[in-house]
This record gives C-alpha cells, structure tokens and sequence, in this order.
C-alpha cells in the first residue's frame, strides 16, 4: 500500500506557503516540482516589472516567462518603458499599476501601447497610475471608460492636461467606486470641468490635491453615496466650516469613514463629528482636535473600528486610556501616549479584538513598579498582530523616565499570550533586551516578522532574530 506524503498534498502545501518568507517560498518552488505544480499560481500572482527584472519571481526569470505564464498574473505592476514586453492579455489581471519616470509621450510613442493594453484586459477590477511627466491622453480614458468591472482609478503625482483628456477622465470616474487622487495639481479649470457631472457611484474618495478648496468641496458634494472620506483640506477654516454645514444636513447618509488632514478646529470637528450618523473609522490626524471633538466622538465608540488620534496632543493620557475602555470592536488605535498610572486606574479594556496598537507607556520616576499591570492589561490583546510602544513625541518623556521594559524580569512573561504578534516597534525607547528575552520571544511570538528599534546587545542579538527570518531594523 503506497503512503501519501503529506507535504505534497494541495491543501497542505497551501497552509505551508502562508507562513514562508517570500525568498524561502521562492526558493521552495525553484526547487521542487510538487511544490511547483501546485504552487506556481502563487509564485505569478503579483509580478512586478521594472528594468527588464521580474519581482516576486524566481531569478533568472524572463519577460518572455512572464508571457507563458500571462493566464497566472492576477496583479501586475510596470515600471518605466517596458510596455513593449507586457502588452498582451492578462485572463486573470485583477490589479494593474504603471509607474512612469519618462513622459506619457514617451511611454505611449514606444512600441508598446497603454491604450490597447488597457484594451486588452477587461477583467481589470483596479487601475493605478503614479509619477507620471506627460499625461495620460484622451484615448487611454476612453478605453478605461469601457472597462466593464473597472471599481477604482487612483492617481499619484500626474499631471492630467488639456481639457480633452480631462473631460474624458472624469467621464471614466462616472464608472467607478473608489477614485484617489494624491500629490497633484489641478487647476480651478480642471476641477470645474467635474462640476457638470454627478458621481453617483463613488463610495470611496481620497483628494490630497493642490487647488482652490471650494471646488475640492464641490467635487466631494457630487458624490452623494460617498461612504469613505479621505481629505487635505489645507486648513481652509471657511470651506471646513461649509463642509460641516453639509455633514449637518445630512448631504452624505452613508458617510461611515472619514480621514481629515492638516488642522481641523476643534469645534469644527466636533461638529463634524457629531452629525455623522455611525463612525467606524476616523482618522483625525491633526493638531486642532481636542475635548469637544473627543466629547463627540463618544457617541461612536460601539461603532469605532480604526482610530487614529496620534498627533491629537491636545487628547490626554486619561482620555486616551478611556477609547482602550469603551471601543468592545476596536481592532485598530494609534494614540500618542498613554500615563502607566493612567492605564492602571482605569477601567478595564474592553478593545479585546484589537489587531493594532501604536501608543507608547509612560512611566514615572517612581512608578517601575507599574510594570506587570500594564504587561497584564497588553496580555489579553490576544488577537494583536502590530505592537508599537516607540514615543513618537519626544516632548512627553520630559517628566517620565521611561517607556515599557521588555524584560522579563519587568513582566514580559505575561505576553506570551500574544500569539499572533507579527510587528514590534520599539524605536524611541530606552531598552535592555537581553539574550533570554531575546530567547523567550523566539519560543513564544513563532509568527513575528519585524522588530525595529536599538537593541542594548544589537548585534550580536539582531544575528540571532535574523537566522530565524525575523527582519531586524
């Protein structure tokens, strides 16, 4: 009777490749031809093109491997003059991102061909561009504009042109449901060009735009199904305080996700805040928050998924604390700080599903003895995957001597718990890591990836992370 090798059966081999560094799984594949067989639709998911080079392929790999494997490729990202190589049809091309150092004329006088690569693939979900000199011309958004299960466009860094490419661009951004637009500059004539057009089906929009603010406004206004709000308003208090107005009366219904940049008053976000009906992220990276939009913002905390309040300094430790003890569906938070006496008198977290943490702990001259309390609180995080304890704000370390002591004897005993540790950043921090710490998160953190920040022994410590795959920076 023949016995089946478990490492060559599909299901097997599947649960294996997750948990291989991307070097050790190409490696894994190159060499075996079981593994290959079943895993070579994992090794031509993701290519990378830059430089006649393949990424996330095996070396020695060729354009014209790519090409026999084309039914393979799901997302694929090309870099500089390469189309020539890469225009073809793509089955399973999901995701597409041209990066583009030269001219768009250059690029499109070359022997390949955006518009018929675009053509060419109507299972296109997701179109990224990014760095380009030219612009894309007016034909390249007709073609976009007939990709039928096309959801999002998102622009980094492009100059857009004449009217006739403008006009057909926002027509293309009439099909979709997602549209960034990031590092560029429009003109008053530029965006005005949208105003004649509703978007009823973008629910996701992100504007980091140099422009007049109010036709930034405008174009916000002409997507009424908007659900997700990421925006640089440049501090413009007349067309935030408008915005406001507009979340008041309810011009947005579904808007569950918002993301505001640059300084926000704190009764303009408040405002805001409080007339939007759920909040399940809000991302209020901004200097101007303070109590009245953190008294706001408590109506959601059953609702809070992401939160964001890192550069929120004027949000103390207690109130910081006081998110850890009110957000039961929490599964991301970035604060600035949090007082260990703070944490310690509070109520008990309630964030049990949290995946990520970035705050750091602060502990007083006298208070070392804090240590184990706070480690208990962090050990029922069981689901954290991102731990950063770094101080990104220097300033608050004036009074304190130091931040969380990954030692044992402190109580990092009591992490062991946290089985699903991936990233720890420690950058900031003054620490003492010895090599039975270093032992101990070996044995008990099997998935960790990363670890950055100093360590006290570091090179002699970062040989032993590294040979067992742990990236150490």
């Amino acid at each position: 009777m023949s016995t089946i090798n478990p490492l060559e059966l599909p299901e097997v081999l599947l649960r294996v490749a997750e948990y291989l560094e991307e070097e050790s799984f190409i490696r894994c594949v190159s060499v075996c031809k079981a593994w290959y067989q079943i895993l070579v639709g994992l090794l031509w998911k993701e290519v990378v093109a830059m430089d006649c080079i393949l990424f996330s392929v095996p070396q020695g790999f060729t354009p014209h491997t790519l090409i026999q494997h084309h039914d393979l490729v799901e997302d694929l990202e090309i870099h500089n003059n390469l189309l020539a190589a890469y225009t073809i049809t793509y089955p399973k091309l999901h995701t597409l991102k041209l990066v583009q150092s030269s001219s768009w004329d250059t690029m499109n006088n070359s022997k390949g061909d955006p518009v018929k690569l675009i053509s060419a693939n109507p299972s296109l979900v997701h179109l990224s561009l990014a760095s380009f000199e030219g612009y894309p011309s007016a034909p390249f958004w007709t073609a976009v504009s007939s990709l039928p299960r096309l959801k999002t466009i998102k622009l980094r860094n492009v100059t857009m042109g004449d009217k006739a490419n403008l006009e057909t661009f926002w027509v293309a951004c009439q099909n979709v449901d997602g549209l960034s637009l990031s590092r560029m500059r429009l003109t008053d004539s530029n965006l005005e060009l949208s105003g004649t057009l509703p978007f009823q089906r973008i629910q996701a929009l992100e504007l980091e735009i140099d422009g007049d603010q109010m036709m930034q406004l405008s174009l916000i206004r002409q997507c009424p199904h908007l659900e997700d709000l990421t925006w640089h308003p440049r501090g413009d208090t007349t067309v935030l305080g408008l915005f406001a107005q507009d979340v008041k009366q309810g011009l947005w219904p579904k808007l569950t996700r918002l993301s505001l940049f640059h300084d926000v008053p704190d009764a303009l976000s408040a405002s805001i805040i409080d007339s939007i009906k759920k909040l399940d992220r809000l991302d209020m990276n901004t200097g101007g928050f303070g109590l009245l939009s953190f008294q706001a913002l408590r109506r959601h905390s059953n609702t809070l998924v992401k939160l964001n309040l890192g550069r929120c300094t004027d949000v103390k430790s207690q109130l910081l604390n006081e998110v850890m003890c009110s957000c039961p569906h929490l599964k991301e938070f970035i604060g600035h700080h949090l007082i260990a006496q703070d944490v310690v008198d509070g109520d008990p977290w309630v964030c049990l599903s949290l995946e990520v943490l970035v705050t750091c702990f602060l502990f007083g001259h006298l208070e070392q003895d804090l240590q184990p309390l706070v480690f208990d609180r962090l050990s029922r995080l069981v689901h954290l995957k991102v731990l950063q304890i770094g101080d990104t704000t220097p300033w608050t370390t004036i009074h304190f001597q130091g931040a969380l002591d990954l030692r044992l004897v402190s109580g990092l005993g009591a992490l062991a718990k946290l089985k699903n540790l991936k990233h720890l950043d420690i950058n900031n921090t003054t620490q003492r890591i010895g090599k039975e710490e270093v032992r101990w998160m070996l044995a008990n953190w099997r998935k960790l990836e990363t670890l950055d920040g100093l360590l006290s022994k570091g090179h002699a410590l970062c040989k032993v992370l590294q040979k067992h795959d742990i990236r150490v920076t």
